[in-house]
């Protein structure tokens, strides 16, 4: 099933959200500082059918948001723990049983180090743009993969909606803000 959704700016926002996760666009190789402080870090990667249209820079969708997501793994200290996770890039078909439970690992959430970094990045190239968009199934799955302790954040890069479910209800601030909790 494929919708048709505005361009967004999902590559606008990674690279906001890199400074805030004490990341820079350019490599490095350096380990964080205080590793026991940093975040476990999930990344969602949209590969669903949508993400074959073009965006408004004359590529598609998913050539921005590999592109981003590249950038974003090149950024990454060596030894941050960092997973990737991506949605809609194996069932093609319009029923929303598999389609809405189509979300697959491809790199767990574990130092990574240039090694990592280029394996992630092979499987990323190899993926194509098919499926639906099980967000809020997949944010489930990813909180699951970061585990239940210590910081933990996950970056979703996305063009659009959730077309299975309506994404789980926000929580409060105080909540969110909670000791062991995902922001």
């Amino acid at each position: 099933m494929t919708r048709k959704h505005p361009p967004r700016a999902g590559a606008l926002l990674l690279a906001l959200a890199m400074p805030l996760l004490g990341m820079s666009a350019s490599p490095a190789t350096a380990a964080p500082a205080a590793a026991d402080k940093q975040p476990r870090i999930e990344t969602v990667l949209d590969v669903s059918g949508s993400m074959a249209e073009d965006d408004a820079g004359g590529q598609t969708r998913l050539a921005a948001a590999k592109s981003a997501v590249g950038g974003l793994l090149d950024g990454t200290p060596d030894g941050t723990a960092m997973g990737l996770r991506v949605y809609g890039a194996q069932y093609a078909g319009a029923d929303v049983g598999p389609g809405c439970k189509d979300t697959q690992l491809l790199a767990p959430v574990e130092p990574m180090d240039a090694t990592t970094k280029a394996a992630a990045k092979a499987e990323i190239e190899k993926l194509k743009a098919v499926g639906m968009t099980p967000i809020g199934h997949s944010l489930k799955a990813a909180a699951a993969d970061l585990g239940d302790t210590g910081a933990r954040r996950i970056i979703l890069v996305s063009d659009g909606e959730d077309t299975c479910a309506p994404p789980p209800p926000a929580r409060s601030p105080a909540s969110s803000r909670a000791p062991g909790s995902i922001s």
